[in-house]
């Protein structure tokens, strides 16, 4: 069963199987970008989302903000300390299936006693 949307806006990563068509015949289950947190780490995010309409793109900004209100929901999406790493882990990750492999935020332990 599908991760709830989570908003507002109601946005998710996509999942499992989940895919948007493209225009030449092909398909995307994830698409990522890069950029710098605030504590100067690289964070790769989404930038496309599962909506309550269906498949959105967002352009970096938005994509971002997208990415910070998820986090919110207990929620971390991957950091590196170097743009190069980051860049190597999100090939790879293309390569090995993407969101077909695992889920790209992953959920944050709870802390004992919370």
């Amino acid at each position: 069963m599908p991760a709830p949307l989570f908003g507002p806006p109601y946005l998710r990563p996509f999942q499992g199987d989940e895919r948007r068509p493209n225009p030449d015949g092909s398909y995307s289950t994830e698409l990522t970008m890069t950029d710098q947190d605030p504590q100067g780490r690289w964070e790769v995010y989404p930038s496309l989302w599962m909506g309550p309409q269906g498949p959105v793109e967002l352009r970096s900004g938005p994509a971002m903000q997208a990415a910070n209100n998820y986090e919110q929901f207990g929620y971390r999406f991957p950091r590196f300390e170097d743009l190069a790493a980051s860049e190597q882990w999100a090939t790879e990750r293309s390569k090995g299936g993407g969101v077909g492999q695992s889920p790209l935020a992953q959920v944050l332990m709870q802390a004992v006693g919370r």
